[in-house]
């Protein structure tokens, strides 16, 4: 079912039908739509097929107009030869226009140019993927298998580029592994079982991942960080614009993050844990989705929202940062980093799939090549970014604080008087221990005899009698 980002209540049965694509002749098991193109949504099927939609620009209007087409009405194009199996994930590319990914239950991941509506090639790995992602400029796809090891793929030679195993000694469970990486950084970060049970991050250098399709025994881990001893599946999402790796728990009630910092010596400054978020409904989280950055109010420090679906409901929830009122007049640059603009670096997805990949540092998420590039038959997809700064609002960080100047007569004339305050009580003070030394001085003791012939003697009269004591 298509529905807008604001939407809310109840949808009717009688209606339902009018809002949903209906293009699979199977179960359909996952969808995405394009960061490049807001209209274009891709579905992964159990028929092996994979549909490509293209929605109508406002669906609201689409759906109030009795005369205009009805979504249900829309025709898919399908992919030609589609999977061997059953399509489990799909995923468009980040920064080429046309371009999308998808994965099979027996371990195929193919690359579609949607244009021609033909793959551009093919891959079959050892065992079925839980998850994909792409790099942070889309030369190297991340799959997270099932037989717990992590490939980097580069599907235009295709190969596989480098093996890990992100969780080591953890039970055989599904893990899924995120491309942590912006302009100024770049990690793996891996959310799957932990050895001893319960749930980890593993954090991995992608530069000691290995090269040239070689094949690694241990994993170059840089940091492990245990979040709990739940056992469901982590579903994870990192925001490059204020790194920070969100945390959903298959089957949980709340929400968790760790603020990630690759270039950190400790894993509790790498991952730090900030605080556990329990959502209203109390309904456990099913499957989750980030909306994009342009969707934020970044006046309202909002720095993530989410759509979530649970049994019975599909739910927004939204994180914002708690600041004063005047912090909210400037832009929090110490927040929010620059953010992809939403434009395709490469437009024409044949002319980038032709092209050899560009050894660039991790961050691009390539590894470096030993041999000689043909620097003409390079392409530079590296993301366009811009400053989510609102047209007009100040900088935070050029914020100038005013510096409180104090009157100097009204200081000399406060500390003039607490000293002449002190003077006095010392005064008081003298006064009175003189008096009690002259006190002592000329009256004496006479109880105890103190000074003996002078003062009274205590006479000692001997024992005293039982019969001498009166009743």
């Amino acid at each position: 079912m298509v529905a807008p980002v604001g939407a809310s209540g109840k949808v009717e049965p009688a209606t339902a039908l009018e809002r949903c694509v209906n293009g699979h002749k199977a179960p359909a098991y996952a969808c995405a739509f394009s960061p490049l193109d807001a209209d274009l949504l891709a579905t992964a099927g159990d028929d092996c097929q994979i549909c490509v939609w293209r929605l109508p620009a406002d669906p609201v209007e689409e759906w109030t107009s009795a005369a205009a087409t009805t979504i249900a009405a829309i025709e898919p194009t399908v992919m030609a030869g589609g999977h061997t199996n059953g399509a489990r994930d799909v995923l468009f590319h980040p920064t080429v226009s046309g371009v999308l990914a998808s994965s099979s239950t027996d371990g195929e991941v193919v690359l579609w140019n949607v244009e021609t509506a033909a793959a551009a090639s093919r891959l079959t790995l050892p065992a079925a993927t839980s998850a994909l992602d792409w790099s942070y400029d889309g030369t190297l796809l991340l799959a997270s298998c099932r037989d717990k090891v992590l490939r980097g793929l580069d599907l235009r030679a295709p190969s596989t580029v480098f093996e890990c195993a992100p969780h080591p000694s953890a039970p055989p469970k599904s893990f899924r592994a995120k491309w942590a990486a912006s302009s100024a950084t770049s990690c793996v970060l891996s959310a799957g079982p932990a050895a001893r049970g319960g749930r980890e991050v593993s954090m991995l250098d992608p530069r000691k991942l290995g090269g040239n399709g070689e094949a690694r025994a241990s994993p170059p881990i840089l940091f492990r960080k245990a979040i709990d001893t739940q056992t469901g599946a982590l579903l994870p999402h990192f925001s490059e614009e204020t790194s920070v790796l969100w945390l959903f728990g298959r089957g949980d009630t709340t929400v968790r993050h760790l603020e990630v910092d690759a270039t950190a010596s400790t894993a509790d400054d790498a991952l730090h844990p900030g605080i556990d978020h329990r959502v209203a409904s109390g309904a456990p989280h099913a499957g989750v989705a980030a909306l994009p950055t342009r969707s934020l109010d970044i006046c309202g420090l909002e720095v993530a929202r989410f759509v979530r679906l649970t049994g019975s409901a599909v739910e927004k929830i939204k994180f914002t940062v708690p600041r004063t009122p005047e912090l909210k007049t400037y832009f929090n640059d110490d927040i929010y980093a620059a953010a992809r603009d939403g434009t395709p670096t490469v437009e024409a997805p044949a002319r980038w799939l032709r092209m050899t990949t560009r050894s660039t540092t991790t961050n691009g998420g390539h590894l470096p090549s030993t041999e000689e590039e043909n620097l003409e038959a390079v392409v530079d997809a590296s993301p366009r970014t811009r400053s989510l700064r609102p047209a007009g609002m100040p900088l935070l960080s050029e914020r100038v604080v005013e510096k409180k100047v104090l009157n100097t007569q009204l200081v000399n004339a406060r500390l003039s008087t607490e000293r002449d305050r002190k003077a006095s009580d010392q005064q008081q003070y003298d006064k009175l221990k003189a008096l009690a030394d002259q006190y002592e001085q000329y009256q004496p003791n006479n109880s105890m005899g103190a000074r003996p012939g002078v003062d009274a003697q205590l006479v000692d009269g001997g024992e005293v009698d039982e019969d001498e004591w009166d009743d």
